[in-house]
């Protein structure tokens, strides 16, 4: 016993691998910290509440877990949208102003314009700078081509969107920005020369953060010397919507949006009253009143479209049931905050693609209104503002999958013809895919 014993204890020990066990424990500790490495990005895309948020298209950034649904249902119940917008902005509930403007058609191009930089600022100030830097840029795009702005509005927007973009550190986008607010300035023949100084003025200390030499001889140039000739005029815009005519809905269309309306009060009264618990029966009837005006609205449009209509009425019909398809996608991308249509939400990519033929078929309609002008002038500038209208609906994403080269070559056959009638234009678009980002530009003429 002793013996064995003795040998046991003579015998040598196997040698231990250090640098095995060292490389364990390194890996041991690498994993650590990329599994805490994931949960923090999960938490982070959790709690921006829209995981697959895309900036550079609008309707697909939206965080529906941020929005408040009471506030955003009462556009369903037929309070107006804009009035909701800065209400939603006054409480704080940026996203859920975002959500309101972001599928609405622009009617009033100034008042949206205001609306969309001061969400810019806000959202710039609650530390959210690319849901800022998206929303100037939709800010630039109405600027530039909304043929309702006066050149002042343009340029100041323009200018408030390049203070905006230097703010978020987006240099290039800055310039960009500058540099067509310079050529709105620079090019307007009705501005006066007090304006146009004021302008520039407005523009140096921006340009003077930018690495633009050229352009800030320019701009001391011209402030020292705003009287500038312009060979070109200023053309009237309107005609093309003052001729897109209104028709009556049908009863039973009328009756479905009333419905519509008195469930989502409802709803909204029973989110207030039980701090939004225990809400599935008013949800349900919303959703089956939502459903039920989809069918009214589709046999209204099959009825009216059996009738001879002129092709003013026709544009306001699809003007109408393309409303209609954006506030379909907002409900399939759970833009109030909560789920009302699941169908709708399963076929979100297939409603996006009826936006796109809707919008071409409204295109269409409204080159057929502008044709309809027996005065070729008109004629031409009623066709540069529809084609500049769809470039519009292309930058604020509005108009899913359309050919932005297709649109630049129509508007710059608009102008070719109004500078053969002797009326080029002030402000040449086109589309620049070396723009920072890609999109419709202000050109040298």
């Amino acid at each position: 016993m002793n013996r064995s014993f003795s040998s046991e204890a003579t015998r040598p020990r196997p040698r231990r691998r250090r640098w095995l066990e060292s490389l364990l424990l390194m890996g041991f500790f690498l994993c650590l910290l990329v599994g805490l490495a994931a949960l923090v990005a999960f938490w982070r895309l959790y709690s921006a509440g829209f995981a697959g948020a895309r900036m550079d298209d609008p309707l697909a950034s939206l965080r529906a877990a941020r929005i408040e649904p009471p506030l955003a249902l009462a556009e369903l119940a037929g309070d107006p949208a804009e009035a909701l917008a800065y209400q939603a902005l006054q409480a704080g509930h940026l996203e859920t102003a975002r959500a309101i403007i972001t599928f609405r058609r622009p009617v009033d191009g100034g008042a949206r314009l205001s609306l969309l930089l001061k969400m810019a600022h806000e959202f710039a100030a609650a530390g959210e700078p690319s849901i800022a830097v998206s929303l100037f840029y939709q800010s630039r795009a109405i600027a530039i081509l909304d043929a309702s702005l006066s050149p002042a509005e343009q340029s100041q927007a323009l200018v408030q969107v390049t203070q905006g973009l230097l703010a978020a550190g987006e240099k290039a986008a800055a310039s960009d920005s500058a540099a067509q607010a310079y050529r709105v300035a620079r090019l307007a023949p009705t501005l006066l020369p007090a304006q146009r100084s004021q302008l520039f003025a407005n523009l140096q200390p921006l340009v003077d953060q930018l690495d633009e030499p050229q352009l800030r001889q320019q701009l001391n140039e011209f402030a020292r010397n705003p009287f500038l000739s312009i060979a070109t005029t200023e053309l009237t815009h309107g005609r093309l919507w003052q001729l897109v005519e209104p028709l009556a809905p049908d009863t039973s269309l009328s009756t479905a949006i009333a419905t519509r309306h008195q469930r989502a009060r409802e709803l909204v009264n029973r989110m207030d009253f039980t701090g939004g618990a225990d809400i599935e029966p008013e949800q349900v009837a919303l959703a089956q009143a939502l459903l039920a005006e989809d069918r009214a609205r589709g046999e209204y449009v099959g009825a009216m479209q059996q009738g001879g209509l002129t092709p003013g009425q026709q544009a306001w019909l699809l003007l109408e049931q393309r409303d209609w398809l954006l506030l379909k996608v907002r409900i399939a991308s759970m833009g109030f905050g909560l789920s009302l249509a699941p169908e709708w939400e399963a076929n979100r990519a297939a409603l996006l693609r009826e936006t796109t033929a809707v919008t071409n078929a409204l295109g269409n309609a409204l080159q057929a209104v502008a044709s309809a002008d027996a005065d070729p002038t008109h004629q031409a500038l009623m066709m540069l503002e529809a084609h500049r209208w769809l470039a519009l609906q292309h930058e604020l994403g509005h108009y899913p999958d359309s050919g932005a080269d297709a649109l630049s070559q129509r508007i710059r056959e608009a102008e070719e013809t109004l500078a053969q009638l002797g009326n080029p234009v002030p402000f040449p678009i086109a589309y620049d895919p070396a723009a920072t980002p890609p999109g419709f530009r202000i050109q040298q003429p």
